[in-house]
C-alpha cells in the first residue's frame, strides 16, 4: 500500500521538481529584461575548488544590448576572458581574443574566439566543459535575446574546443553545472 501510494505522487513530485527549476531559470532570465545600461551583471567563472560554475556581480561600463547587441555582447565575453576578482579562475586562457560576437537568427549568438581558446586550453572533460558553458551561460543569462550559444575557432565552427565537448550546434544554457 506504502509503495502504490507513493507511486501515485510521483508525477506530482516531478512537476514541483519541474516548476522550480523553471522558475530559477525564468528568475534568472528577468534580471537581464529589468537590467540598465551600465548594471549589474553577472559573469559565470569556474569555481576550481568546487568544480562547477560560479556566478560573479560585475558592474562593467557597457554598451546598451537594444542600441548595438554585438557590442554588448563582445564586452561581456571579453569581461569573461579577462578573468574573475574572486579566487574563481577564467574560463580560458587570457591571450585569447574575442574576434566577434554577433546575433544570429532565432536567438542565436556566436562566439568568434580567437585559435588560443582551443590551442591553450587546459585539457580534461571537466575543464573543457566548464569553459563552455562558462560562455553559453553568462551570455544567455544576461542578454534578453540569446537563446543558445555557438563557440566559433577563427570564424568557424570546430567539433570541440578541446577534444571532449561537442560544439558543432548551438549549445543552451546549463543551469545544473552554476552552484
Amino acid at each position: 500500500m506504502g509503495l502504490n501510494r507513493w507511486c501515485r505522487r510521483m508525477p506530482c513530485l516531478c512537476l514541483v521538481i519541474w516548476l522550480v527549476f523553471a522558475g530559477a531559470v525564468a528568475g534568472a532570465r528577468n534580471t537581464a529584461s529589468d537590467r540598465q545600461p551600465g548594471g549589474e551583471i553577472f559573469l559565470y567563472f569556474v569555481d576550481p575548488e568546487a568544480g562547477y560554475l560560479a556566478g560573479e556581480p560585475r558592474n562593467i561600463d557597457f554598451f546598451d544590448e537594444r542600441k548595438d547587441p554585438g557590442e554588448f555582447y563582445t564586452r561581456i565575453v571579453e569581461e569573461l576572458i579577462s578573468g574573475p576578482k574572486t579566487r574563481l579562475e577564467a574560463p580560458l586562457s587570457a591571450q585569447t581574443d574575442v574576434r566577434a560576437v554577433y546575433a544570429g537568427a532565432a536567438g542565436v549568438a556566436y562566439v568568434d574566439l580567437s585559435a588560443e581558446a582551443a590551442d591553450l586550453h587546459t585539457k580534461g572533460v571537466r575543464s573543457e566543459l566548464l569553459s563552455v558553458y562558462s560562455i553559453v551561460n553568462t551570455l544567455i543569462l544576461n542578454s534578453n535575446g540569446i537563446q543558445a550559444v555557438q563557440i566559433l575557432i577563427e570564424g568557424s565552427p570546430v567539433q570541440t574546443l578541446a577534444g571532449h565537448v561537442d560544439i558543432r550546434l548551438p549549445l543552451n544554457a546549463q543551469m545544473l553545472l552554476v552552484r
